[in-house]
Order: C-alpha cells, then sequence, then structure tokens
C-alpha cells in the first residue's frame, strides 16, 4: 500500500496531494479499454486496475486502494453496482464512488445514493463530464431538491424509491 499525504486547504481538509487513483468497474470488456484510455489521458489520474464484477472490484480494491471507484450499476450474474458500492464505502480507507451507468430511473438513483454513492454519471454525458465529481453530485441533489446525502436518502423513502 502507499503512503497518503493529506494537503492540508482550508474548507478541504481531507483532500489527498498527488494523482487520483482510480478504479474501474464495468462488466461490458468493450467498454473498459475506451474508459481506460479516457481516465488515462485526464490531469492527475492514476488508474490502478479494472473489474469485470461486484466481486472482482471488491477484491482490488483491497489491494490497490483507490481514491475513487468508477461504478456501473448493472454487472451481470453476481453482484450488482449498488451491493458493491456499499461495501466499497465500508472498507477502510473506504474510496468514493462515482457511478457511470446508463440507468436513469429515480430507484436507481437513490439506490445508489444509499449505498454510499458520490456522484452520478450517464453513458451518454460528455466525456469532459467524468471529471468533475462535484457536478454530479450537485445534479442527484438537485433532482432531489435537497442539499445533502442525509435528504436525498430521506426524500428517496418519502418518495417510496427505497424501503
Amino acid at each position: 500500500m502507499r503512503p497518503r499525504r493529506r494537503c492540508p486547504r482550508p474548507g478541504h481538509p481531507s483532500r489527498l496531494q498527488g494523482p487520483v487513483r482510480i478504479l474501474v468497474c464495468d462488466d461490458h470488456a468493450v467498454v473498459r479499454p475506451g474508459l481506460l484510455a479516457l481516465l488515462h489521458s485526464g490531469p492527475d489520474i492514476e488508474v490502478v486496475g479494472e473489474a469485470g464484477s461486484g466481486e472482482e472490484v471488491l477484491a482490488l480494491a483491497r489491494r490497490t486502494t483507490p481514491d475513487v471507484v468508477v461504478m456501473d450499476l448493472q454487472l451481470g450474474e453476481g453482484m450488482d453496482g449498488v451491493e458493491a458500492t456499499r461495501r466499497l464505502r465500508a472498507l477502510t480507507p473506504a474510496p468514493h464512488v462515482l457511478v457511470l451507468t446508463t440507468y436513469d430511473t429515480d430507484a436507481d438513483v437513490t439506490r445508489a445514493i444509499e449505498a454510499g454513492a458520490t456522484g452520478y454519471l450517464l453513458k451518454a454525458e460528455r466525456a469532459e463530464d467524468l471529471f468533475s465529481v462535484k457536478t454530479h453530485l450537485r445534479r442527484i441533489y438537485d433532482r432531489l431538491g435537497v442539499d445533502t446525502r442525509a435528504g436525498a436518502v430521506a426524500v428517496a423513502k418519502e418518495q417510496r424509491l427505497l424501503p
């Protein structure tokens, strides 16, 4: 494991110094190379691995300690992206999870938020949008009319999108 150095900055005490370490999880072998190429082109990004299933992403996350996992929701047989997100967020240290998927229903969005996803991006979006996690979180909160993750979960439960 590499040591993590923290770079203090007003308002952002947990900001990491150095490149953002990213792990990609998508079950489509055709999609992953394009996503990896896009990420490799981004500034200050280090891709630490790729996985094709929920089980594989958990094992890789334990070995590589990524800062961010880019996660598809539908992963074929086995664990789905929501459950993988929940388990990733329980790790120490817990990576942020950016959902990148084709699914845009309220139920999908709120399940991902409840599981701990930091952001949500559709595969149909512009490639440049992938590099702005804050934009994704703001989009989710605006859609639900809230300002916090707890508020998002509460609204989702009110609307019976979550149990």
